[in-house]
């Protein structure tokens, strides 16, 4: 299932969308436009043939578009580096909450 906001902005594609990396990487995105002169943030996991990539990327003092290209490439270039990405499989968590008895 896939969720706006994390790997996608308004109007945009979404990253890591097109095979074979398609539904490869869960991750959690940060973005300052303004702070340092323009942070972008990468953190997640990817998993590959060979196993599981953890990473966090950070860049700062530029334009954060130009950052997420060179993140998501860095991204891709580790997963083929460790014999190409393989799908996560990704099951639904439903949690219920229970405040009284």
């Amino acid at each position: 299932m896939e969720e706006a906001g994390t790997l996608r902005e308004p109007g945009q594609p979404w990253r890591f969308d097109k095979e074979p990396y398609r539904d490869t990487v869960t991750a959690k995105t940060g973005t300052l436009k303004v702070t340092d002169h323009g942070v972008s943030v990468l953190a997640g996991e990817t998993e590959t043939a060979h196993g599981i990539i953890l990473f966090v990327i950070m860049d700062m003092n530029g334009p954060p578009q130009s950052f997420r290209d060179k993140q998501d490439k860095l991204v891709k270039d580790a997963e083929e580096k460790m014999g190409g990405p393989t799908k996560l499989p990704y099951q639904p968590v439903h949690t219920a909450w229970r405040f009284y008895e």
